[in-house]
């Protein structure tokens, strides 16, 4: 399996400076290049590595947020001020589409179960990595009503994976209740 492009490569050349995009670099981070980029063959990425440049960008934008951001955002909601709020909630809709849309536009159910197999394991491997965004981002995906009604898909998936996934899901909305209590 072949490593991920670094993230640490210049945006394409296609990326307007100053855009509005939440790919956009925010002045004063360094810019990367992120999955979106580039073309990726999900057949040919290890789920480690994967798991690893998720946690690699997630820690970039999660690191221009500040905690007045986060009190501004509860305040007043979208504004302005709270641009890197915004771009960090972008980011993780962004890949729980990703997800879901490589898995749907997938034809071949063989080759689905293992997208799914793919992205559960990277799932299971952020979670590892302590990157809880990342995981939940692609368990949204995964959870998309598009994906979970391929039940035959899902049955050739294989069930440690299967169980494995579960646990996480377990563990990180048993995280959300404890913090909401």
């Amino acid at each position: 399996m072949s490593p991920l492009p670094s993230p640490v490569a210049p945006f394409a050349s296609s990326h307007q400076a100053g855009s509005n995009s939440p790919l956009s670099p925010v002045s004063g981070s360094p810019d990367r290049t992120l999955l979106f980029n580039t073309a990726v063959d999900f057949n040919d990425v290890d789920p480690l590595e994967l798991a690893r440049q998720l946690t690699l960008l997630d820690q970039d934008k999660f690191s221009l947020i500040r905690a007045l951001d986060l009190i501004r955002r509860l305040l007043e909601g979208h504004s302005e001020r709270t641009h890197r709020v915004a771009e960090f909630i972008d980011w993780f809709n962004r890949v729980s589409g990703l997800v879901s849309s490589e898995i749907c536009k997938q034809p071949e159910t063989k080759k689905r179960a293992k997208l799914i197999e793919l992205f559960a394991t990277t799932a299971i491997e952020c979670r590892r990595l302590r990157n809880i965004n990342s995981a939940m981002a692609i368990l949204s995906g995964l959870n998309n009503s598009a994906v979970r009604r391929l039940k035959q898909t899902w049955s050739m998936v294989p069930v440690r994976v299967l169980e494995e996934l579960h646990e996480v899901n377990m563990r990180i909305n048993a995280n959300a209740e404890t913090v909401g209590t």
